[in-house]
């Protein structure tokens, strides 16, 4: 014969076990849930741009800090930069995941990196890279060459020397220099010469048979500063 409490116990099995069995298949799914995408930070535009020396880039430097492929908006950004100066220095995204910064670069030419990170972002920081190029003709300097001596109807020792930069002091390549003897008896290697790689443009001189002094006068093509340079 069952008991009271048997019966009651034997009532109350199916419920447990459907309690149970919910209760399995809720930490099942929690155990199944995927984790949520990262956020990542990449570049947008603005990479590997070229400028001048001193002046700001055409275009500004974009990045994008996106979840899953949706824009993530108010991701902090912070700016730095190997040379120059990127403005704003922090800025964040807007609601289409952007965010952007101006470059002006340095006076020194070269290739320099900017860097935009994100602690939002598992792959941050990210790389920018740009070209800073020499400005214009701006300044002819005396190098080498000046107050040699030498016998008549011989070359002197060194070549007279130039160098032309740009207001920076930028070696300058493949300016056309003029040289011009002003005064006395000689005879030049080339009346027309370029500047090297090192901003560096030469002329050798051949003493003619006169004895006395010997005036060289050399110019760049373009109006600049020290212009004409002139060596005896």
């Amino acid at each position: 014969m069952t008991s009271f409490f048997e019966n009651t116990m034997l009532r109350f099995l199916p419920c447990s076990a459907a309690v149970a069995a919910v209760l399995l298949a809720g930490c099942a799914s929690d155990q199944l849930a995927p984790p949520p995408p990262p956020t990542v930070i990449s570049l947008s535009s603005g990479n590997n741009q070229t400028g001048e020396v001193g002046l700001r880039l055409t275009n500004p430097l974009r990045v994008l800090v996106t979840q899953g492929g949706n824009p993530v908006s108010g991701a902090s950004i912070a700016w730095t930069t190997t040379g120059g100066v990127v403005s704003p220095p922090a800025a964040t995204t807007d609601a289409n995941g952007l965010a952007a910064a101006n470059w002006d670069l340095p006076t020194t030419a070269g290739t320099y990196t900017a860097v935009a990170a994100a602690n939002e972002a598992s792959n941050s920081p990210v790389t920018f890279q740009a070209t800073a190029q020499p400005g214009p003709p701006a300044i002819v300097l005396q190098s080498e060459g000046d107050n040699q001596s030498a016998p008549v109807n011989t070359t002197l020792p060194e070549p007279l020397q130039v160098f032309v930069s740009d207001a920076f002091g930028n070696a300058l390549e493949g300016v056309d220099v003029t040289w011009d003897i002003t005064a006395g008896s000689a005879t030049l290697s080339t009346n027309l010469s370029q500047t090297n790689a090192t901003g560096i443009a030469s002329t050798i001189v051949t003493l003619g048979p006169t004895a006395g002094q010997v005036t060289v006068e050399a110019s760049p093509g373009v109006v600049v500063q020290g212009a004409p340079v002139v060596f005896t």
